[in-house]
């Protein structure tokens, strides 16, 4: 830089410095600031937001919903009892032709603060949990999988795949039977 350059930037950094030096105002007394402090507030008690510890199974055994969802992972593909409340049950219309969704039910720990759920899904998709009442606690017995078996609903939390059992097909009368007349 050149002597001639240097002289201004001096000057203009001298003139910005005592410009901003002069726009602070010290007063001894603040109005506002004593309105303030004269005003009280009266506020209620603080709320104790934390959580209650939620038993991971019960006295026989079952799992509960925070127990399933803690051991989701290390128990996929092996059978487990779960107790929860049903909070939803999601089914397709009856008139609807091709269904959008997985028909599954929701379980929790609590009706009231239900934070965590389950997802429950039957093998094969039938709708095993329309007869159970809504919000009424069901104890279920089946596999730990991340999806449902037909891939459409994906929770990697965990999920209750429960196998129902399918009736095998009765034979054709005549169809491998053996009558004492054909003998």
């Amino acid at each position: 830089m050149t002597k001639a350059l240097r002289v201004p930037v001096v000057l203009v950094t001298a003139i910005v410095a005592a410009s901003a030096a002069g726009c602070v105002k010290t007063s001894g007394r603040n109005p506002l600031k004593d309105q303030v402090r004269k005003e009280q507030v009266n506020l209620p008690s603080r709320p104790n937001l934390a959580v209650r510890p939620a038993a991971e199974k019960y006295q026989d055994g079952a799992l509960s919903v925070e127990g399933f969802l803690r051991q989701a992972r290390d128990l996929v593909g092996r059978e487990v009892t779960l107790r929860g409340y049903i909070q939803a049950v999601e089914t397709c219309p009856a008139e609807q032709e091709r269904c959008e969704i997985v028909p599954h039910m929701a379980l929790v720990d609590d009706l009231s603060a239900a934070r965590r759920k389950v997802f429950v899904v039957a093998d094969p998709p039938d709708l095993f949990f329309k007869d159970m009442p809504a919000k009424s606690q069901q104890t279920l017995k089946g596999a730990v999988a991340m999806w449902s078996p037909d891939g459409r609903l994906i929770n990697l939390d965990g999920m209750l795949v429960v196998k129902l059992a399918v009736p095998a097909p009765a034979a054709a009368p005549g169809v491998g039977a053996t009558t004492a007349a054909s003998k």
